[in-house]
């Protein structure tokens, strides 16, 4: 500082504040926190600057704009609506502003990242909708700008992050106003050292790079609510519905329904109506299924040997869980991705209900909403989902194909849809298999008759690949088993790739299949058929080569990718 320039005082406000405003989640509470550290009157304790902010927005510190008690240093987004007012009736005096700003979209994603969280400090401002947050800081940012311009009060302007990531550019831009308060630069060094920690500084990069208008003018990045690859994806409701469905009005079931199903969500629509095709296990009766059906280690299995097949999946990802049931894929989605949003969808309330009842006693399981809807029709905004996974589903639909075709629309460029499906060619051998042994066990001795009526029921189980008249099979939970030719159709009909996998690669697979039918279908051993049933299997496993095996799995993973460009 030049000798002979008086020093203006740190605490005084005899001759007006300094005031810290502009959009908010820019470092206006960092500028409070150096403030202090150089012993300026800014109301706080060194101890407050830190105690005193939300531990996961860190804002606070603020101020009324107008307060005799108030200190030299004050801060708020707020003032940009009173200091019009303020200044025209000379209501205060201001000695400087400073307005960090920030890329519209950061500071927007930055509020919708703790909106998300539910934190109140450095939320949504001005505004109940995510995808306005833009155009609302833009226009705070003018009315805060305005009267300071009008009434020339010397304001400041700091590039965030930059200024707390490089001091010389920090202090060089505050400069003219820390020297007439005597600080120097070793001061501010330390000062700035004391306060700034790099790690609460949050990056968000906008999907679309276009820029485009708002109804008034403004420049905004179109479609940001969940358009950012990082932080931005939302797993509030109220955030998330709007954004991946198109022109649907949900409801809460807790709400619309019973109190039980509180948190499960729902289109208003179709919450009276009743789905064709779906049966009482499904609908009435799931707890019986869910027991049945629950194999948590078994889920995360084939969710880990999928994931290693198909493209990268993103951090922050957006999942659909295609006919969730009670949760075990959407479980494993969430222990096998880096912070997920899943959508869990389903036609079965209860089922939802169990998934959600799961849900809140796992780590992160927030991260899951479940929603109970028929997707048979189109409902997604395209380009939504980094992956979508769909667990025994298909073959329970009368029109698979018309579920596929309307979920591709809705995956984003480059990511994949997978199935884990009943394959025909591996069923009808497999049927053929148990008939050799059902007719052998009519001239060789060791096989109980309420086993062969058990493997009489499993060999006349399967389903042909072909189309299912609604009369014949409303009633039947497995409508189809589906074949290469099958999914080849579809993928071409998209212009998708395709890949089709056993899901369960063995040189026994027939054997091992019958062995888990016997266990899970009839409660029995493998000593429940003789050695000579297994010896008939084995015989025609080794005739054929794994690759045969493999085209003739009884089960298989179904991979659609959406091409890149």
């Amino acid at each position: 500082m030049s000798v002979g320039i008086s020093q203006r005082s740190r605490t005084s406000t005899e001759d007006g504040r300094i005031i810290i405003t502009g959009t908010g989640r820019a470092g206006t509470t960092l500028l409070v926190q150096y403030f202090t550290a150089l012993g300026f009157d800014t109301g706080f304790s060194m101890n407050g600057i830190f105690k005193e902010i939300d531990s996961f927005s860190h804002a606070g510190l603020e101020r009324k704009l107008v307060d005799e008690t108030n200190p030299y240093v004050i801060k708020s987004p707020e003032f940009a609506d009173h200091l019009m007012d303020v200044l025209k009736e000379g209501r205060m005096k201001i000695f400087s502003a400073i307005i960090p700003m920030r890329n519209l979209f950061d500071a927007a994603a930055s509020r919708r990242r703790v909106f998300k969280a539910g934190v109140q400090w450095g939320s949504l401002w001005k505004t109940k909708d995510p995808n306005k947050q833009e155009d609302m800081l833009a226009m705070q940012f003018y009315k805060a700008m305005y009267p300071l311009v009008k009434y020339g009060v010397p304001t400041y302007f700091l590039d965030f992050p930059r200024f707390a990531e490089d001091f010389d550019y920090f202090f060089r831009t505050l400069r003219p106003l820390t020297d007439v308060h005597g600080v120097t630069r070793a001061e501010a060094k330390a000062a700035y050292t004391r306060v700034v920690d790099k790690s609460k500084i949050h990056s968000f990069r906008a999907l679309f790079s276009t820029p485009g208008k708002s109804k008034r003018g403004i420049e905004i990045v179109q479609n940001n609510l969940t358009a950012a690859s990082d932080n931005t994806v939302s797993s509030n409701p109220n955030i998330l519905l709007p954004h991946v469905f198109r022109e649907k009005d949900f409801v809460d079931l807790g709400t619309a329904v019973e109190s039980r199903y509180a948190g499960i969500f729902s289109p208003r629509e179709e919450v009276s109506v009743v789905p064709l095709g779906v049966t009482a296990q499904f609908l009435e009766n799931p707890e019986d299924f869910h027991h049945a059906a629950t194999d948590t280690d078994h889920a995360q299995w084939l969710i880990s040997t999928v994931l290693e097949r198909i493209s990268h999946v993103p951090e922050n990802s957006l999942v659909l869980d295609v006919g969730s049931g009670s949760g075990n894929t959407a479980f494993a989605l969430l222990r096998a991705l880096r912070n997920p949003v899943i959508l869990a969808t389903d036609i079965s309330r209860p089922l939802l209900r169990s998934l959600l009842t799961t849900a809140k006693t796992v780590k992160n399981g927030s991260s899951i909403v479940p929603i109970c809807i028929d997707l048979n029709k189109p409902s997604f905004r395209d380009n939504r989902f980094d992956l979508i996974v769909g667990r025994a589903i298909l073959h329970h639909l009368f029109e698979p194909d018309i579920l596929i075709k309307n979920l591709y629309a809705s995956m984003k460029p480059g990511s994949s849809m997978v199935f884990f499906e009943p394959y025909e060619c591996g069923y009808a051998f497999f049927g053929m298999l148990l008939e050799m042994i059902i007719e052998t066990a009519n001239r060789m001795p060791g096989v109980s008759d309420e086993i062969i009526t058990f493997l009489r029921g499993t060999s006349l189980s399967y389903q042909k690949c072909e189309p299912k008249p609604v009369e014949e099979y409303a009633n039947l939970d497995d409508k189809w088993n589906f074949s290469r030719s099958y999914f080849e159709r579809v993928a071409d009909d998209l212009g998708a790739h395709l890949r089709i996998y056993p899901m369960y690669k063995s040189a026994h697979p027939y054997s091992g299949e019958l062995a888990f039918r016997l266990k899970a279908g009839a409660g029995a051993e493998k000593d429940a058929l003789p050695q000579w049933a297994w010896d008939l299997m084995e015989k025609w496993e080794s005739r054929l080569s794994q690759d045969a095996l493999d085209e003739m799995a009884y089960a298989v993973s179904v991979v659609f990718t959406k091409p890149a460009s």
